[in-house]
């Protein structure tokens, strides 16, 4: 494990503590992200992939509106993370290991 990759497993559970209101977060990025994909012509029938999805912001609140979401990140804390608040959230989102500099091995 690199030192980036372990950085990152030891933020994983504390991340949210950035944002005064997690879930409320979520939703509003969702929105702005919903927001500038229509505006560029992307509609909820879109796949999107967020690599370096750290513990899902992004991908759970636009997954919670709608849209078919695979994520990455190359912190096993992450992910562990991200799935879990995926699952509080019901939503289904693919989640994978993957360094953002090679998707192209993964996806």
């Amino acid at each position: 494990m690199d030192i980036i990759q372990s950085f990152y497993d030891n933020l994983a559970s504390h991340y949210d503590k950035l944002f005064c209101d997690w879930q409320k977060t979520t939703k509003e990025q969702a929105m702005l992200l919903d927001s500038l994909f229509k505006e560029n012509g992307y509609d909820k029938k879109a796949k999107i992939l967020d690599c370096a999805c750290g513990i899902g912001t992004q991908v759970i609140g636009l997954a919670n509106i709608g849209y078919n979401i695979s994520a990455s990140d190359i912190s096993d804390g992450a992910l562990e993370e991200a799935r879990k608040r995926a699952k509080e959230n019901k939503v289904e989102i693919c989640f994978e290991n993957a360094d953002f500099r090679s998707l192209a091995k993964t996806f």
